[in-house]
């Protein structure tokens, strides 16, 4: 399944036209589907005594209110219609996240391929209603919210004749710290409801990203901007046009032959292991890593085992794993469990003795575990 990958300019063209048009075309050469914009009515979403968001004031200072920014930085309808044909005529797919009834009914007059619920809408059912009546996927942001108040959203999209859901992990601090990324909750988003889900990412770089493409993320929404050093409340925690390429090319597996990998999610972990390896050494982290030959199981017969092995990488003092590898036959069905590992700080010792299933393909997990955790 191919992952769908939407590059958010948000507000980060400083309400320029001109600008909104150069990060269309930024997004189309770094190799994203789609390029995401904000639509609303500033009056009607935002108070004229709320104030602006820390995070913001730290950006762009506190000389004006929340409603004025918003005002500065969003564009009239027409603007945006405009900005939709230009994304038509290079080929990217406009899309934007509508704040409000008119700017709902607008957008839905441009019959987009789907719409797009931003995560302070979930619990705003009249505007779920609008949503759903327009019969278009809908991609839903989650952050902030509850099982039930997501369960209560995709009841009224489904009963307003919306076609399909995807669900969309989220954490709205921006930057979001990499240990509250959580991105195990995906999973269980998908678990809980039975659809399609994906990560709308607020982190400074793109790991999070490409680990999401290999859990399993149907989606992957990211912010990026021009040039990280304007003014204005997103930039810093967006990525670069050279960062979103590189995202890109990571998530797609760009340039690397198919023979290399013995599995779709190959090269991505071949990635993320070295891209670790860079961070571990830029932050001094003490790692250390071991690489053992991949067997067969009650379920697996390794044809070249020459070719299959897994790599880990630990903290050299703690022994918790922090990165792996895997090069053989359905390791997209054995990753899940490293990536559990590493999401809860395990050691190779640790998920060794953790039971698994009898017969699956995570049972090759054993024998090469017990010849790492000697080495690690």
């Amino acid at each position: 399944m191919s992952v769908l990958i939407i590059a958010e300019a948000g507000v980060n063209h400083n309400g320029s036209l001109e600008l909104a048009k150069r990060m269309a075309l930024a997004a189309k050469e770094a190799g994203a589907d789609v390029v995401k914009y904000q639509t609303a009515v500033p009056e009607l979403v935002v108070s004229r005594f709320a104030p602006k968001a820390e995070y913001q004031k730290q950006q762009t200072g506190d000389g004006e209110s929340q409603l004025d920014m918003i005002r500065r930085l969003h564009f009239g309808f027409e603007e945006h219609r405009e900005l939709k044909g230009y994304c038509d005529s290079i080929g990217i797919q406009y899309l934007s996240a509508a704040f409000d009834l008119p700017s709902v009914a607008f957008l839905a007059g441009l019959d987009l391929p789907f719409f797009k619920v931003p995560s302070g809408e979930i619990t705003n059912l009249p505007y779920l209603e609008a949503v759903a009546a327009a019969q278009k996927p809908v991609i839903l942001s989650t952050g902030m919210s509850t099982l039930p108040e997501i369960e209560d959203a995709l009841a009224v999209l489904e009963e307003g004749g919306c076609p399909k859901v995807t669900l969309l992990h989220c954490n709205t601090e921006y930057p979001t710290p990499y240990e509250d990324a959580n991105l195990l909750a995906m999973l269980d988003l998908a678990g809980q409801f039975g659809v399609e889900v994906g990560l709308s990412d607020h982190t400074a770089g793109w790991e999070c990203d490409v680990a999401a493409a290999a859990l399993g993320a149907a989606v992957i929404e990211k912010h990026f901007t021009l040039d990280k050093a304007m003014e204005g409340p997103d930039h810093k925690a967006s990525l670069s046009p050279s960062e979103l390429m590189e995202m890109v090319s990571a998530i797609r597996g760009a340039g690397v032959p198919a023979q290399l990998s013995l599995s779709a999610g190959g090269y991505l972990c071949n990635c993320l292991l070295y891209h670790l390896a860079g961070l571990a050494k830029e932050r001094g982290i003490p790692v250390k890593t071991g690489k053992c030959v991949m067997g067969g199981n009650a379920r697996t017969v390794i044809a070249d085992p020459g070719r299959c092995f897994m790599k880990v990488t630990a903290h050299a003092e703690t022994g918790a794993i922090l990165g792996a590898q895997l090069m053989c036959p359905n390791a997209s069905d054995i990753i899940g469990q490293l990536g559990q590992a590493i999401a809860n700080g395990m050691t190779p010792g640790q998920l060794l003795a953790a039971m698994r299933p009898h017969p699956t393909y995570e049972e090759a997990l054993s024998e090469a575990l017990e010849s790492l955790a000697g080495k690690l």
